[in-house]
């Protein structure tokens, strides 16, 4: 029954709550949610925080991450959602309520559903406890890489276990991001590390993810093996792009590169003027057109295109803050902005929330 999850033809939404199977939703109600008036049109109205956003691969719907609660002294769960592309109620999510996980903080990243409905994801465990430098979880921390059905999520197999980090090319990798499929045996992810940003400026205790690159992923008959692409290292953002001939990434600064999917030299395709304060938050790209989300000093966030073919950028005014992502089978984009802040426990620093947002036909 899972297995049409994310069918070429029809996509078989999920209604229930976290972590177990229910009715699924028809093609006629998955698409009768119309775009609101607005435009970008809000998604997500979780009062905690949103983010990560990727789609399936028909276009159909929005997979991406939530906290469960505002924040707390023990850290929130983080898990993984799923929307039809013009938003309502969550049809599906993934958290572990399970008993014997009650004590410990989990984290739920780089999902990705394959078109016969398979689910790889990464997880990652603490205890609860009061933290420190380390954090507000304890050590030991488990982060494994998982392939599993998306109504059997516990029923699953372990492909990968990043929880010492592993070294590729010479670069420690302790966490992936933006997981695509490309092919029932392989997948691509960001590459990062994950480190521990500790009190300082009146800033709470929080993961930074640095870039490391773009990994090619292999599942054998023994587990999952990741080898770095050429010529990627030190990629903060990636998309794949010319039918999946390529991949874009941008490290720092404001240009954008292009690398052969096979590894190799990368080439700068376009540089944007510089301004005051500019810098590039994200690159999304389909086929032989990018969307590059840029921020400046005295200028809300800005979506440009980028003409691969040409190495031209084209103005679209506003854009999300983060995390844009364009779908797979029309010009639509997803992104996160900036809602707010809201106080993790009473009398503690502030920490950033934010909303998913949609807009539609932007990439024209």
């Amino acid at each position: 029954m899972s297995r049409a999850l994310a069918s070429a033809t029809t996509l078989a939404l999920l209604t229930s709550g976290c972590g177990h199977s229910s009715s699924f939703v028809s093609e006629e109600q998955s698409t009768s949610v119309p775009y609101a008036a607005t435009i970008p049109v809000r998604l997500t109205y979780n009062p905690a925080d949103n983010y990560w956003p990727s789609w399936t691969q028909d276009g159909r719907a929005i997979l991406y991450d939530y906290s469960t609660t505002e924040g707390d002294s023990h850290g929130d769960d983080r898990c993984i959602g799923l929307l039809r592309q013009s938003g309502g109620t969550r049809l599906w999510g993934m958290c572990d309520t399970r008993r014997e996980h009650a004590d410990s903080a989990d984290s739920f990243a780089a999902a990705a559903i394959d078109s016969v409905g398979r689910l790889l994801y990464l997880e990652a465990s603490t205890k609860r406890g009061s933290g420190g430098l380390s954090g507000v979880n304890q050590p030991p921390k488990t982060v494994n890489l998982w392939l599993a059905d998306t109504t059997f999520l516990f029923q699953r197999r372990k492909l990968l276990d990043i929880s010492n980090g592993l070294q590729l090319d010479g670069h420690f990798v302790n966490w992936l991001r933006d997981t695509q499929w490309l092919s029932p045996s392989s997948f691509v992810a960001l590459a990062q590390f994950d480190s521990i940003r500790p009190h300082m400026h009146g800033a709470e205790v929080d993961s930074v993810f640095i870039g490391v690159g773009v990994v090619l992923g292999e599942i054998g008959t023994s587990g999952a093996a990741l080898s770095m692409i050429a010529g990627t290292h030190g990629a903060t953002e990636y998309s794949i792009a010319e039918q999946g001939q390529s991949l874009v990434v941008w490290r720092n600064g404001l240009s954008v590169e292009r690398v052969a999917m096979s590894g190799g030299l990368p080439q700068t395709v376009a540089t944007l003027p510089s301004a005051p304060g500019r810098a590039i938050t994200g690159v999304t790209c389909r086929d032989d057109a990018c969307i590059v989300t840029t921020v400046a000093s005295g200028a809300g966030p800005h979506a440009w295109r980028l003409t691969l073919s040409t190495g031209t950028f084209t103005d679209l005014g506003a854009g999300p803050d983060e995390f844009p992502r364009l779908s797979p089978t029309s010009g639509d984009l997803v992104g996160r902005i900036f809602t707010g802040f809201v106080h993790s426990i009473p009398g503690a620093s502030l920490r950033q929330q934010g909303a998913l947002h949609l807009y539609p036909g932007l990439l024209h």
